[in-house]
């Protein structure tokens, strides 16, 4: 059964890559299907429910923020999508979580008993620096924190205390690039 788990993986990954399915995940027409969901009033209950669905079909969660705050703007942007990342990330935890330590060790190998020996002990701030090392696909991470028994506490705010700084840059990019296009920035 975990080979079958790691074939559909392997083949959606490559499904985004080299199939029409990639065209589905090009900022562009992200940003264009996010723009037209703004307009519903439903945008605020359908952004996280899209970011746990579209980030466990793997796709990008860097992606998934850029869209959200190009999207919805400077303000409702970071916060929709802080939320959505959040909740996502809960998700793939508890995912971890339930699968359990065996079963998932099975799966993601010695990457879980790595992850358990780098957090042991070091609380939030040790789960905020393991989310700047660049292990692997962020619903992959979750599991594998919700399967080393990190602390859920832990695990939401050192996540949390990461993407906070991470969505204010994409923020002030997103309100300053337009802006400086007429002055700074070469016209095309």
């Amino acid at each position: 059964m975990p080979a079958l788990v790691v074939l559909a993986l392997i083949g959606l990954s490559l499904a985004w890559r080299f199939t029409a399915l990639g065209q589905y995940v090009q900022l562009d027409a992200m940003v264009a299907r996010a723009e037209a969901m703004r307009k519903s009033r439903a945008a605020l209950l359908a952004a996280p429910l899209l970011f746990v669905v579209l980030s466990l079909l793997l796709v990008p969660i860097t992606l998934l923020r850029a869209t959200t705050v190009i999207a919805f703007g400077p303000i409702l942007g970071p916060i929709y999508a802080l939320v959505g990342s959040t909740v996502a990330a809960l998700v793939g935890y508890e995912i971890g979580r339930h699968a359990g330590g065996p079963a998932f060790q099975r799966f993601a190998g010695p990457r879980v008993e790595r992850i358990r020996a780098r957090i042991a002990g070091g609380g939030v701030l040790a789960m905020a620096a393991l989310r700047l090392v660049p292990l692997g696909p962020f619903t992959f991470v979750n599991a594998a924190c919700g399967a080393a028994s990190i602390q859920r506490r832990d695990f939401m705010w050192g996540t949390i205390l990461v993407m906070i700084p991470v969505l204010i840059l994409m923020a002030l990019a997103v309100s300053l690039v337009p802006a400086l296009a007429g002055t700074v920035l070469p016209m095309a």
